[in-house]
């Protein structure tokens, strides 16, 4: 229920591989309120789970009230916000038919030099001796 954090450590996250080169590793708690898949009713396989998560108040609603509680936005300037978001979706959905862009231009940083799923991939030395494993 903590959206501001959760971006700021996906931010944090990318940052550090494009300065580092190295994975990130980010233990993220969190639920799917509609279940694994979204389309599925979980309720019949995880009816308490699902009651509770029924009952619980959706991120956007927590964060919405946590800013107006502190100040930092009134009611009217989030739902604004909100209305603006929806209409660049729908006009950003209306517009995904027409779209014909270059591979790889939709990604917000360069991720050059790091291996994509196609590449062919490459092993270290173990360190064992092949017979021992055979052993």
């Amino acid at each position: 229920d903590d959206p501001a954090s959760v971006t700021a450590v996906f931010e944090l996250a990318a940052e550090w591989r494009q300065a580092w080169g190295t994975d990130v590793i980010i233990d993220l708690i969190c639920y799917r309120r509609f279940g694994h898949n979204e389309t599925l009713n979980p309720d019949y396989t995880q009816p308490l789970l699902y009651k509770r998560i029924a009952e619980h108040p959706r991120t956007e609603a927590v964060f919405a009230k946590q800013l107006v509680d502190q100040g930092t936005a009134t009611k009217e300037e989030l739902e604004a916000i909100k209305a603006g978001i929806w209409a660049q979706h729908e006009d950003a959905f209306d517009a995904a038919d027409r779209y014909e862009g270059k591979p790889m231009e939709w990604i917000a940083t360069k991720w050059e030099g790091f291996a994509k799923p196609i590449d062919e991939g490459s092993s270290s030395p173990t360190g064992v001796d092949v017979e021992l494993l055979r052993d």
